[in-house]
């Protein structure tokens, strides 16, 4: 069944009241759910804000991501994994690639990929659901490499297929490849050509997008693995500090973790997991409070505003779930 692509297009139809900004990624800019600059119009028309364009896409739960005029759509279609650049202001097709697949999920969900697409430095970069890693000119749509992940590192394709979204730093595209058995939880590749430059951990994967955090000058990535969050610099792949979370079984780690004033982190899952918000720099962490009381979210990352947090708590296979504002 194919799903109709409105979300973003209700985005660009505001765009004679407020101009809509860059969403190159999951979560925005900064992967905090914050749009930088923006302003929303206090009301919209009688009717609502007029549908400027609108079109069917295949399955799957990645979304949209923008850049200026482009909008580049990650979706599945029959047998093949589509990544679908389109102009932001009409629809239309610039380009799209394809990749097969015949990825089905062990426990419900959809077959489509999971993974927002990542526009950076002129570069698109997609993640399938089984692992298939691939780099694209935004401009041309040019296919500049692909590595076929699990594959190459033995991973597993998890409960719903590979979800962690990845990350680029400089010139760096790191994955949480979940790749056990050969120390490759954790990998780099060279965004220009696809070369593996560094491999770290045994973690499984999850289904959380990881976080890009400076400190003391240097580039840091913040990522939540199946049982741990782990804080890696991000050139050489050294491992900082690592923080228990999550519990085996059926459980899933999904929520990214938020960085609050380059100091604190917050975590958040379901599954008896719960919540942790802790101190943290470049070496140690310490954890302020720990509790599955006030916020245990499934899959939403939390938006932090003021020192308040805004999510969803709860589950979707467990009804009811709560859309809470907690005081830090």
């Amino acid at each position: 069944m194919s799903r109709l692509l409105l979300l973003f297009v209700l985005l660009v139809a505001t765009s004679g009241i407020v101009r809509a900004g860059d969403w190159p990624q999951i979560l925005g800019p900064q992967r905090n759910g914050m749009a930088n600059d923006e302003k929303l119009a206090k009301k919209w028309l009688a009717g609502g804000p007029p549908v400027v364009w609108e079109r069917s896409v295949g399955h799957g739960y990645a979304g949209v991501a923008v850049k200026g005029e482009r909008a580049v759509l990650f979706h599945r279609v029959r047998d093949e994994e589509v990544t679908e650049c389109l102009n932001a202001n009409t629809g239309e097709t610039l380009w799209k690639q394809a990749h097969g697949t015949d990825f089905y999920p062990q426990v419900g969900g959809a077959d489509g990929p999971l993974c927002v697409p990542v526009i950076s430095q002129g570069h698109v970069v997609t993640f399938g659901a089984q692992g298939v890693l691939s780099c694209f000119k935004l401009d041309s749509g040019e296919e500049l490499w692909t590595r076929k992940t699990h594959e190459d590192f033995g991973a597993l394709e998890g409960y719903f297929g590979a979800g962690a979204t990845p990350i680029v730093v400089g010139e760096l595209v790191l994955v949480n490849v979940g790749g056990s058995k050969k120390e490759a939880g954790v990998v780099a590749f060279d965004l220009a050509t696809g070369e593996t430059k560094w491999t770290r951990t045994a973690e499984p994967a999850s289904y959380s997008a990881p976080v890009e955090v400076t400190l003391a000058d240097i580039p840091h990535v913040l990522m939540i693995t199946r049982y741990k969050c782990i804080l890696f610099e991000a050139e050489s792949g050294a491992m900082r500090f690592e923080i228990p979370f999550g519990q085996r079984g059926p459980t899933v780690n999904a929520a990214t973790p938020l960085v609050i004033d380059n100091k604190q982190l917050f975590l958040t899952a379901s599954y008896g997991i719960g919540s942790v918000l802790a101190d943290f720099d470049i070496l140690h962490y310490s954890p302020i409070w720990e509790d599955d009381a006030p916020l245990a979210t499934q899959y939403c990352t939390p938006i932090h505003q003021n020192g308040l947090l805004y999510c969803i708590d709860g589950r979707e296979d467990q009804p009811p779930a709560d859309l809470k504002c907690i005081e830090m």
